[in-house]
């Protein structure tokens, strides 16, 4: 397997850890030669091939290997200029490179020293063309001589390069020579493969696979096999991969170009979905696409990328990690629609779902709308005739408003796919408003949603999306939720730190929230201040020394992790970056202007290093209008730094709509700007005017955000200033017993926000019968739409599950690469529990758990027959049942247990 056509083709070899029928565990192994590999391919593989040249220098759960071409130069690479004359014996026609001389010593001290000495940032080596030497050399004598040169090399190598792995490409011919020295072995077409005439695609003969079967029952080492099936038959990839497998082999089944992803024990599901807006009418944060849209696609376990529509041809959009295209544009026509109608065209032609809404991008014409299966015609009717509806998918109409069409003058008809609202005119015209075709769909004239009444789902946004770009089930990756119980976490904005209690005037609102808040409720809090409200260069340097300590005070509590809230609480972000200063655009500091390090940097450093001992800060909370321009999110990111706050997720039994609940966070030039899961007390108290009760409120959104679906976590958020008022202190209080009454997963702020950074990167492949998942371990569940059973034994990293209202959450155990496989347990596992895994082992019929609750522990365990648990560190514990055993305790801790099945 060569590299192929400079940077330009791709070579995927995407495998996760398989387990082979004999029950030996491989490594899997992943080849992508071109730029910036994504991110994938680091979270399911343990090893990975990467063009150095291409390498963008991610890491995440594998090691990465270099591609170099031993036995050829090629003519694209730097150091080709450097290669000498008398080092080259041929060349390659088919490749245009030539063929190289290893028993040149000066060229093999060049390879370790111009080459491999330059890739010490890498795991190790893939070496390739090993076999190149036999075009031009026939002599017996010579190849003979070449052999021992190539393996005195690889030998070389070893030791130059020790703790570096080294997978060889065929070298048959060398193997016994060098089998110490290397770690695998990849070879090609056992079953399916190319012809070498035409690299047509051809059926392996018995003869040719005997004969490549015979070579490899004589390495002991883990080999790869690839075959090669075009694309069109890509439903048949991983049956091919089985029968590899089956012959306990390292399958990879691809197209003759690899350069797209096949399959190896699974298939990877591409979670991207690809949402465009047009931003000449609307901004992305204000977009659909975003607003409405993102929302929707995070529930279902898919990633929104929001994209302005004039921005697409500068990226690569591939059905290999998008599952699809929403086009809802927001405006007519856009700026290109001749070039944005030929993408379209493309991109339906490689196989990727494009739904449409309101809008197509380019002119209502049969030039561009019978490509798509589309009749287009005018409407003879006028805007008050009456018209027939007939609804043919009756279950997905009428979700939070009834259908009531708007008029058009451009009426279009589904020639090609099937219409699902069908109206009549008075004058006898047939027209579609909403249609699904083999290639997407749209929806039309107010029959997704209705803008006229706030925003409101016409159709089921849930099932119209699934349905119309066929997007699969899979375990979606949950953030709401943490081994079975809804997650809870409170952060506090530093906002009215110093205002005094008005029941009280000698104490501060910030002593009320310590004493009677976080004091009182023993659960992870992270707590902000605001540097130019408390220090002594601030706005109030005469209190400056009590405030001081307070914040001391507070950053203190075992229960408590701090964070930033700026130093002048910008309320403008992006004018004040664009350097519009005016009255209420931030607090007045004396002598201060707004400057973009100092508000988050130099706040940060003045906590870290005036106000803590041993904490760390790691969460700047968003001021204002929490609107960062792209820079200041960069900043953040390049300082370590969390980031929180923005969104507007109010929903209330007044509007309990899915309009008034954001998506998780919004990416801006790269970064990923994370919401509050719920908005703060000023919001539900008109932006602190009144009712000062008004936050309790938010117990209504707590609940329309867990039935019918659990789309957020509980977050209590709320500001210092709620501390100055009897009112506002009762309602934060009655919210804190009610939150603390339900089966909650109390964590700090930090541990969500990894968890929604977890879910943009979390990885998953198909396997034939289950899942392989990948991610960074901070999300540690995902989630079945429907009641299912779990085999924890033959699962990997899961360690429990819970069956609720028609779903399963299925939970894991941290370690970032998890197997999941359906079945009656056979071993002990996890049903609920209020706190976080920090370690399972798994021993046949044997489980160790080591779990930790920030609150005194409940714990909800399931034992099969013939099974029984012993919790090892703990005595401070009442429990009962039998099989189904609950387990509560006194105190918050770690809680250690062992478990045996017969």
């Amino acid at each position: 397997m060569r590299r192929l056509c400079y940077s330009s083709i791709v070579l995927f070899l995407l495998i996760i850890i398989g387990i082979s029928v004999s029950g030996e565990k491989k490594p899997s192994v992943c080849f992508y030669y071109k730029e910036n590999p994504p991110n994938e391919l680091f979270y399911l593989c343990d090893w990975i091939v990467v063009d150095p040249d291409g390498y963008n220098g991610k890491k995440a759960n594998g090691e990465v290997f270099a591609y170099v071409s031993v036995g050829e130069g090629e003519k694209y690479r730097e150091y080709f200029k450097d290669l000498k004359k008398e080092w080259i014996i041929g060349e390659n026609k088919l490749w245009d490179s030539v063929i190289l001389d290893i028993r040149n010593p000066d060229y093999r001290e060049f390879l370790i020293t111009n080459v491999f000495e330059k890739l010490n940032n890498f795991d190790g080596f893939f070496l390739d063309t090993l076999d190149s030497y036999q075009i031009p050399l026939k002599d017996k004598k010579d190849t003979a001589e070449y052999e021992d040169a190539l393996a005195k090399f690889i030998k070389d190598l070893k030791k130059n390069f020790p703790n570096k792995k080294i997978i060889i490409n065929r070298g048959f011919e060398i193997y016994d020579k060098v089998k110490e020295y290397i770690d695998a072995v990849a070879v090609e077409s056992l079953y399916y493969g190319l012809s070498s005439k035409d690299l047509s695609y051809r059926e392996v003969s018995e003869e040719d696979r005997k004969w490549l079967l015979n070579k490899l029952n004589k390495i002991k080492h883990p080999i790869i096999v690839i075959d090669y099936l075009p694309p069109d038959r890509k439903d048949e990839y991983l049956k091919v991969s089985k029968l590899i497998e089956e012959k306990g082999f390292i399958p990879w089944v691809t197209d003759r170009d690899l350069n797209t992803i096949g399959a190896s024990y699974f298939q990877l599901v591409p979670r991207k979905i690809l949402l465009l807006y047009d931003s000449r009418s609307v901004s992305k944060e204000s977009s659909y696409a975003h607003r409405m849209a993102s929302l929707i696609f995070e529930y279902l376990g898919f990633v929104p990328e929001v994209l302005d529509v004039n921005e697409i041809y500068t990226k690569e959009i591939s059905n290999d990690l998008y599952a699809g295209i929403v086009v809802w544009l927001q405006s007519n026509n856009v700026k290109n629609y001749e070039a944005f109608h030929n993408w379209i065209l493309n991109k339906i032609r490689d196989g990727l779902k494009v739904v449409f809404i309101d809008s197509f991008g380019f002119p209502l014409t049969p030039k561009y709308l019978k490509p798509l299966g589309i009749s287009v015609f005018s409407n003879e009717a006028t805007l008050f005739d009456p018209i027939k509806v007939k609804i043919f998918e009756k279950d997905l109409i009428g979700f939070e408003a009834d259908l009531e069409l708007s008029f058009s003058d451009i009426l279009f008809y589904p020639e090609r796919g099937k219409p699902i609202i069908e109206v009549v005119n008075i004058k006898g015209q047939t027209y579609s408003p909403m249609a699904k075709f083999n290639w997407g769909g749209y929806g039309f004239f107010s029959s997704l949603i209705r803008s006229d009444i706030d925003n409101l789902w016409v159709a089921d946004p849930f099932k119209f999306f699934k349905y119309f770009l066929d997007l699969p089930e899979i375990p979606a990756p949950d953030t709401t939720t943490e081994n079975g119980n809804r997650i809870l976490f409170v952060h506090i904005d530093g906002d009215g730190f110093m205002e005094r209690a008005e029941w009280d005037r000698d104490k501060f609102a910030s002593e009320i929230i310590r004493d009677d808040i976080i004091k009182r409720y023993n659960i992870p809090h992270t707590v902000s201040v605001i540097e130019g409200e408390i220090a002594p260069w601030g706005l109030y340097p005469e209190i400056s020394p009590i405030l001081e300590n307070i914040a001391r005070d507070i950053f203190k509590l075992n229960n408590v992790e701090p964070a930033s809230h700026s130093f002048s609480h910008p309320f403008k972000w992006k004018k004040l970056y664009d350097g519009e200063f005016k009255e209420g655009y931030a607090l007045n500091i004396k002598d201060y202007s707004f400057d973009l390090k100092r508000e988050i940097v130099g706040s940060t450093e003045y906590i870290q290093k005036r106000l803590l001992s041993d904490k760390k800060v790691k969460i700047f909370q968003w001021t204002g209008d929490c609107e960062p321009p792209p820079e200041a999110l960069e900043l953040t990111y390049k300082f370590g730094l969390l980031n929180i706050n923005g969104g507007d997720t109010t929903a209330t039994k007044l509007n309990p709509w899915l309009s008034h609940i954001s998506p998780m966070g919004i990416e801006k030039g790269g970064y990923f700007q994370v919401y509050a899961a719920v908005q703060n007390e000023n919001i539900y108290t008109n932006e602190w005017t009144g009712p000062y009760y008004g936050y309790q409120n938010v117990i209504q959104t707590f609940e329309l955000t867990e039935e019918p679906r659990r789309l957020k976590p509980y977050n209590i958020y709320y500001h210092f200033y709620s501390g100055s008022k009897k009112a506002s202190l009762n309602a934060l209080k009655k919210v804190y017993e009610y939150v603390l009454r339900k089966d909650i997963n109390p964590i700090y702020t930090s541990q969500w926000i990894k968890k929604v950074l977890d879910y943009r990167s979390f990885s998953i492949g198909k396997t034939e019968n289950g899942w392989v998942l990948g991610s960074n371990g901070y999300l540690k569940t995902v989630r079945f739409d429907k009641e299912i059973d779990i085999d924890i034994r033959k699962s990997s990293g899961v360690v429990g599950y819970l069956k609720e209202k028609g779903k399963t959450y299925v939970h894991l155990s941290g370690i970032g690469k998890y197997i999941i496989r359906k079945g009656i347990p056979d071993l002990p596992y996890i049903k609920k529990f209020n706190g976080y895994v920090k370690n399972f082992e798994k021993d046949g019929r044997k489980i160790r758990l080591h779990l930790y609750s920030y609150t005194p522990g409940k714990l909800n365990i399931s034992l099969p027959e013939n099974c029984k648990i012993e919790i090892l560190n703990r005595k401070d514990f009442i429990s009962s049942g039998e099989r189904d055993l609950i387990f509560i305790f006194s105190n918050k801790g770690d809680i250690v247990i062992e478990g045996e099945c017969k």
